[in-house]
């Protein structure tokens, strides 16, 4: 009786591992680019042509500012649609930085996270005794972990806890700046359009270096790793860009211009992350294990 029940049981399904699929990737990849620098012109026209800094806001029936939120959205789209195409991949493997590029990347990105402290020392008017002004405050100390986790992180410096909670300070710095900005309201009210996109690219930062402390535990998400990587280096960075360009021409006064900078060349360091995961997404994960066996 007993050898009839068992045999009765069926089988257990496994479900298949997803295999990535490299022309797909490419083809988003080359889709979230065009159409986050398209939104991040657009976005740049709008602010020119259709912001009023007396009222803090756009335009009313501006169309310029919606044509840049939908070209930044689908862009994302696309990042995440590039993300999926690259499971089962290399990519789900921490990647490997060798040489002297990840070191330049990571050092220009702590010497600006330097920049910002010393911008704050310089003019310390930001602190103030508002909530905004105690959130700079710590910001000002995490900022100065931070830097210190991204002069160290092509390193791999020691191990442990040390290190990991190190690493999560970019994150928790960048989260403290949306806190700022957010409830700032000397440089626009909460319902603008303009704080939405300080939010966009600083929220695109803070998933970046969580994505990037994952990197460094081994427990990186392909499709996470990806977007954030992606939503950095081709929505945040030129939204960033664009904003140094109107700062330069006295069109913008928010953010501080170094925070523009420093958004701006951590999207540069997302970028070079991007190039090591477009050849990590050529090679299966599962040749891996069979070389392994």
């Amino acid at each position: 009786m007993d050898t009839q029940a068992n045999e009765k049981k069926p089988a257990k399904r496994t479900r298949p591992e997803p295999v990535g699929n490299p022309v797909i990737y490419r083809a988003c990849a080359i889709f979230s680019a065009i159409l986050g620098i398209a939104g991040a012109v657009v976005y740049a026209f709008a602010y020119v042509r259709d912001y009023e800094p007396g009222v803090m806001h756009y335009r009313s029936g501006s169309y310029l500012i919606i044509i840049a939120g939908c070209l930044i959205a689908s862009s994302a789209v696309a990042a995440f649609a590039a993300g999926i195409a690259a499971r089962g991949t290399r990519a789900a493997l921490p990647l490997e930085m060798n040489g002297a590029a990840p070191v330049f990347f990571t050092l220009f990105v702590g010497l600006l996270f330097v920049a910002n402290i010393v911008s704050v020392l310089i003019s310390p008017d930001r602190l103030t005794s508002d909530l905004p002004g105690k959130l700079a405050l710590i910001a000002l100390i995490a900022a100065g972990f931070s830097a210190i986790s991204m002069i160290l992180r092509p390193f791999r410096v020691g191990s442990g806890a040390v290190p990991a909670i190190l690493s999560l300070f970019p994150a928790i710095t960048m989260g403290l700046i949306i806190f700022i900005y957010y409830f700032d309201m000397k440089t626009a009210p909460i319902n603008s359009p303009e704080k939405g996109m300080t939010n966009v690219v600083l929220s695109a930062s803070l998933l970046f270096f969580l994505g990037d402390t994952k990197d460094r535990l081994g427990r990186v998400s392909p499709v996470f790793a990806v977007f954030t990587r992606m939503t950095t280096a081709f929505i945040a960075a030129p939204i960033a860009v664009s904003r140094v360009v109107l700062r330069l021409t006295s069109q913008l006064d928010h953010p501080p211009f170094i925070v523009n900078v420093l958004i701006a060349a951590i999207g540069l360091y997302a970028l070079y992350l991007l190039f090591l995961t477009g050849r990590a997404v050529r090679v299966p994960f599962k040749a891996d294990t069979e070389q392994d066996q």
